[in-house]
């Protein structure tokens, strides 16, 4: 029998049975439908695509065979929405109504050289999309980021000319967008949703906000049909939300998951002050008395626009994570995001290397990201199974190794971010691309979570930072450990030697898949393809191995001048380089020499002089790399250190701390985790824990959910026999959110933390109930 809750239910199982026979033994048919009872864990499980680039986009977007294949695609792996973006940082199509039909009480409006039947036509396609959507499954909602062209608006915020003439400003624009939105969802039924985003890259200023969006939550309750509201978080006010609950509308705010990067499988413990409000994370908007559903944003495209990834591991947790405070789904950026930002005419694909192409369309080779994020993200205990047979299926029995090395692979660029994140936005930092600025301002980048890792250097603002200007409060790891004052973050060496692990597994999963291959299989164009970008990310995470070490022992130098630690920053600096130049000569001559995923000189509205070109291929980064080897270079012979100078064996003074090396064993905290307490009750926190080194102190950290304030820590008092216990006082928990806690156990070398990051959420969620 095989039965579903509803049509879209249905549709799955029949999609697995036919999954399940095509990727099995036919001889053994029916073994190969297994019984099976699923129901998905949040309600919105969503892909998003921007429009960018008429030429580029005209290879998909206009064929009617791609829009079968895609929505079939994200159907059979459980994605239930799709939302396509107009004006993501751009004039172009903006607003989308001039390039679709004409508004009756503004004629005059119209996109420069569109002629009257190309715009019937146009209209006639997205009809026909957000048609094919319905049938196969899919909820559709028009993303509206950028509501009026941005021209000029300041420094750092202009997205160029404007395509479209004659378009009114003030309260006529509104009027006209307004009048737009409700024609378009009259004529465009498939259309289920709106997505708008409220802060001032969408063209309104702040102090218009309800001005201007009370004329489109009229559009939208006026249009003859339930149509869902998605706000985003980012700058949105309480009055603008309960405006549109005032209009009638289904309100749900959307709000970034890791700032605007992939991060690590769960909300970031401790966020800086700087992004905590509303602009990079959930702030204040989980309070139990809010009036509008949550979902949550991940905005991967700042992290993973090319290069392939796949992990179940990591969607099974991430999907975990979305329901936090009542979360009730997520949406995750399609692969290759931002490709042909600015426009720029003319076609270009992202292999050079003909012989690399197996597809028709280049969605086609992100099928891991599509298959893990949907079905992992729809039920997190789905058989691990599921996974491995599509690489057995595609690439034979050895499809197992080759499905561990990129899951393992899939790790590398989360760890990455989250360590190295100079920048919260996604427009300054592609970790697939930037070598991640010059050593000297590496070694102080700090990291995402400030809970969980430490930095390597301090920061305060300075000139010529290229990130973003916030200043940390926080220690850094070098002055610590120097002062004997370590905490259990995970280390810079820590760190390194997890990236270098990563590294080695995926190697020697390609090995084996090599060395174990059917005759052939590993020949095609589509596993060529696949190892370039495995290799990539090999050599990148020991990239980054090597620098952080190289910038720690920078650090160790400038607090101690120690000579002895110049000749080991230039050993590490020289590895990290020679990776580099590995993943130059790997893709040269494969992928294409000038893609386009972001700012440029040629077309950017960053500010001028924080510039991070998003553009170009990894060679065109030789010379910054180039650049780190020069500088140490320089500082060896300005401090009289010959560069032969063996890193272990010199007679320069080098202080060697124990903790340096990591705890090869850390304390084990034992705790029965709580769940729920109600309202003014005080709640009574027990561990044991358990200590091969002597134990400094063993505390618990809380904090309401509420990123805008701080973690408390509690110190837990000894009862002997490795007994811990401890308070927390009811006037610590506010009534209006639940709240989080975690244990730490410090010995002299570091600690650990309770729960742990690279297994679960590093904290409990503790609901409140009402007082009985």
């Amino acid at each position: 029998m095989v039965a579903g809750s509803d049509d879209r239910g249905l549709a799955y199982a029949l999609y697995e049975i036919a999954d399940a026979i095509r990727c099995g033994d036919r001889t053994a048919l029916p073994g190969l439908v297994v019984e099976t009872c699923e129901s998905p864990l949040v309600a919105t499980r969503s892909v998003q695509k921007q429009i960018f680039n008429e030429d580029l986009e005209r290879v998909w977007y206009e064929d009617e065979a791609f829009w079968h294949w895609y929505f079939q695609m994200l159907a059979r792996n459980r994605f239930n929405n799709y939302t396509l973006t107009f004006g993501h940082n751009t004039n172009y199509k903006v607003p989308p109504y001039a390039w679709m039909f004409e508004v009756p009480e503004y004629p005059e409006v119209a996109v420069k050289g569109l002629a009257q039947s190309a715009r019937a036509e146009n209209l006639h396609k997205f009809q026909k999309i957000t048609s094919l959507a319905q049938e196969y499954g899919l909820d559709f909602t028009i993303g509206l980021w950028t509501q009026l062209p941005v021209v000029n608006e300041r420094v750092g915020l202009d997205y160029g000319e404007s395509y479209v003439e004659n378009l009114p400003g003030g309260v006529a624009g509104g009027d006209y967008c307004a009048k737009g939105l409700n024609r378009l969802l009259q004529l465009c039924p498939g259309v289920t949703g709106v997505q708008l985003r409220m802060n001032l890259e969408s063209g309104i200023p702040h102090d218009k906000q309800t001005d201007y969006y009370k004329a489109q939550f009229a559009a939208i309750a006026n249009c003859g049909r339930p149509v869902r509201l998605d706000l985003r978080y980012k700058s949105l006010h309480q009055e603008t939300i309960d405006l549109a609950k005032d209009a009638g509308l289904d309100v749900t705010v959307s709000t970034k998951y890791w700032c605007e990067h992939m991060g690590l499988p769960f909300h970031p413990t401790w966020e800086d002050k700087a992004y905590a409000e509303s602009r990079y994370g959930y702030g204040t908007m989980l309070q139990k008395d809010r009036n509008y559903r949550v979902i949550y944003r991940l905005w991967n495209s700042g992290t993973t626009r090319l290069l392939q990834w796949g992990d179940p591991e990591y969607a099974a947790r991430f999907a975990e994570s979305c329901t936090l405070g009542g979360g009730e789904g997520f949406e995750v950026f399609a692969p290759l995001a931002n490709k042909g930002y600015g426009n720029k005419p003319g076609f270009w694909g992202i292999h050079a290397d003909q012989s690399l192409v197996n597809y028709q369309w280049e969605q086609e080779r992100y099928w891991p990201f599509y298959l893990s994020l949907g079905r992992y993200g729809y039920n997190p205990q789905t058989s691990k199974e599921i996974w491995e047979r599509e690489f057995q299926e595609q690439y034979g029995s050895e499809g197992k190794h080759l499905a561990k090395a990129v899951s393992t692979a899939s790790k590398v660029l989360p760890l990455i971010t989250v360590t190295c994140q100079f920048s919260a936005g996604g427009w300054r930092l592609w970790p697939e691309m930037h070598p991640c600025m010059h050593l000297d301002a590496y070694r102080a980048i700090q990291p995402s979570d400030y809970s969980q890792f430490y930095a390597i250097a301090p920061f305060s603002s300075r000139q010529r930072w290229r990130g973003e200007g916030w200043a940390s409060t926080h220690s850094a790891f070098v002055e610590d450990l120097i002062q004997g004052n370590l905490n259990s973050k995970w280390t810079p060496i820590e760190i390194s030697r997890k990236l270098e692990q990563l590294a080695n597994e995926i190697e020697a999963n390609l090995v084996e898949a090599k060395e174990h291959q059917e005759k052939g299989v590993l020949d095609d164009a589509e596993y060529r393809g696949l190892e370039i970008d495995l290799r990539v990310l090999m050599h990148l995470a020991r990239y980054h191995a090597h620098k952080k070490l190289a910038a720690t022992h920078l650090e160790f130098f400038r607090l101690t001048n120690e000579k002895g630690r110049l000749p080991l920053v230039w050993r590490e600096i020289n590895s990290a380089q020679q990776q580099w130049q590995q993943m130059a000569d790997l893709t040269e001559g494969k992928y294409y020499d000038n893609m386009v995923f972001g700012f440029s000189k040629e077309h950017h509205s960053d500010f001028p002089d924080r510039l991070h070109e998003h553009i170009g291929h990894w060679k065109d980064r030789l010379d910054e790399v180039q650049a780190d080897v020069d500088f140490v270079a320089e500082l060896m012979r300005n401090n009289e250190v010959p560069l032969e100078t063996p890193a272990e064996e010199n007679n320069f003074p080098l202080t060697r701390y124990p903790a340096e090396e990591p705890l090869s064993r850390k304390p084990d905290i034992q705790h029965e985790r709580i769940e729920s307490v109600a309202v003014g009750e005080d709640i009574v926190i027990k561990a044991q824990v358990n200590s091969e080194e002597p134990l400094r102190d063993v505390s618990v950290y809380l904090r309401p959910m509420n990123q805008t304030v701080p973690w408390k820590r509690i110190p837990l008092e000894s009862l002997g026999g490795g007994r811990y216990e401890g308070r927390i006082p009811a006037g610590d928990i506010s009534p209006r959110f639940d709240f989080l806690y975690y244990l730490e156990a410090r010995v002299a070398q570091g600690g650990t933390f309770w729960p742990h990051w690279e297994t679960e959420t590093p904290y409990v969620i503790v609901k409140l109930n009402p007082r009985k």
